[in-house]
Parts: C-alpha cells; structure tokens; sequence
C-alpha cells in the first residue's frame, strides 16, 4: 500500500495517520508464501493423480512456484 493510499484509507474511516496504525494494516494485508501440497498438485495433475509426486512433477512445480514467487515479491 502506497502512502498515498494509506492516507485515503484512514481519511476515509476517519482514522488518524499514525505509525502504529501503517504497521498492522501492513502486518495484516502481508502474505505469507505457501507451496502447493502433493495433493494439491494431484488435483491439477488430473488423472495421473493417483500416482506419488516425485521426480520431474515435484521438480516442475517446484519451479513455477520459485518463479511466481520472485515476480510476486
């Protein structure tokens, strides 16, 4: 959230500008990386879901998450 946009928010709720108030609506609207699970990638794989995730399949999502999360960050 820009500065900008900061102030537009609280002048809008009618929230005075501070520090502390910056940090937990930075703190609350921050995301945490989480990497799919296997059975999520099961689901996506489709039918050879029933097979284990291992080898090229781990390794290939394993990559496109690496690069979501670089152009995510």
């Amino acid at each position: 959230m820009t500065e900008d946009q900061f102030k537009a928010l609280c002048n809008t709720y009618g929230f005075a500008p501070s520090r502390a108030l910056r940090e937990l609506i930075d703190c609350a609207t921050a995301r945490q990386w989480c990497s799919l699970t296997d059975d999520e990638i099961k689901e996506i794989v489709g039918p050879w879901g029933d097979t284990p995730i291992k080898g090229y399949t781990r390794k290939l999502f394993d990559q496109i998450e690496a690069k979501l999360r670089e152009k995510n960050t």
